[in-house]
């Protein structure tokens, strides 16, 4: 018996099946019921980056959580449940031109099955395995208050395997601009601030809020540097209506330290739009230029509208 023979061939065959297994390996780390994920938003203030008048994105290194489970859109798992229905709960990071997810985010087999996907941003407003998706406690504060953008969609799994998370803003902006008269000169150290609930109840599967009871003083950060006699200033808030609402201005001129005072009967402020108030100080008086509602993805404008002295 020709043994080189034999063990050429056994040698051969041992070839084959560690090429096969190698190729095994292969085929399950690149699956082909990957889910390709794109996320869009609208104009936000806080931490995404501008790319023209009143637009924005996400920036490279932004993360987003997402979770998944199949069935009804209103049947998501809560954390206490140990469901099948819930097999995403990833962590997707932005490179500048697609998500990275952690853990690995799949399709579901099955013909005509229902996916149903919730994303929200920032990823440490909620915890998918320790908190009521339906029911999270917010509360905003001086050092920690941004912008909240939430997604939701529904769908079966399209033969390109994509899904497009569309967010929105769940909070809401209130914008101040201030137009000093001549009776101000060299106009510095201009500070703002405004009485506001601060705490809300927030619903990430229905992307709603209720408002709380708490208040609180907080600062108008200023958005655009004092430009003679203007100033902007921007914050995020709770959807709320104000009633009396207090504002508070401070600043210097011609060396002479300033704290006025202005109470707004009432300000309306809705999810996915801003408040504009624009103010015109004069000396010792306060006069309202205009107040305006609009969605977050409109540029602010004053329009024609009279001043009214307060």
């Amino acid at each position: 018996m020709n043994y080189k023979y034999i063990n050429t061939i056994l040698a051969l065959m041992l070839m084959m099946f560690f090429s096969c297994r190698q190729e095994d390996e292969i085929m399950i780390h690149a699956p082909n019921d990957a889910i390709n994920l794109t996320a869009t938003i609208g104009p936000a203030p806080t931490r995404v980056s501008q790319i023209g008048e009143n637009q924005y994105e996400f920036s490279p290194g932004d993360t987003i959580c997402v979770v998944g489970w199949t069935g009804s859109d209103r049947a998501c798992p809560q954390p206490w449940e140990t469901d099948e229905r819930w097999w995403i709960n990833s962590i997707n990071v932005f490179n500048g031109s697609k998500w990275t997810a952690t853990p690995y985010m799949r399709w579901q087999n099955g013909e005509g099955i229902v996916h149903n996907f919730v994303s929200w941003w920032p990823t440490n407003l909620a915890s998918a395995t320790e908190d009521n998706l339906f029911s999270i406690s917010h509360t905003a504060s001086n050092a920690y208050n941004p912008d909240i953008l939430v997604a939701k969609e529904s769908l079966v799994r399209p033969a390109n395997n994509s899904i497009t998370l569309n967010f929105h803003h769940l909070l809401s902006r209130f914008d101040i601009h201030l137009q000093f008269t001549e009776d101000y000169k060299e106009i510095s150290s201009i500070e703002v601030t405004a009485n506001a609930v601060v705490d809300a109840i927030l619903n990430l599967v229905e992307g709603t809020s209720t408002c709380g009871t708490t208040t609180a003083t907080l600062p108008i950060i200023e958005k655009l540097a004092t430009n003679g006699a203007y100033w902007s200033g921007s914050l995020i808030v709770i959807p709320q209506t104000m009633s009396n609402a207090h504002i508070g201005i401070s600043f210097q001129a011609d060396g002479t330290s300033y704290n006025l005072s202005y109470v707004h009967p009432s300000l309306n402020f809705t999810s996915g739009k801003f408040t504009t108030l624009t103010l015109i100080i004069s000396k010792d008086k306060i006069k309202v230029a205009g107040v305006e509602i609009s969605p977050w993805n409109d540029s602010t404008s004053l329009g024609d509208v009279d001043a009214e002295e307060i």
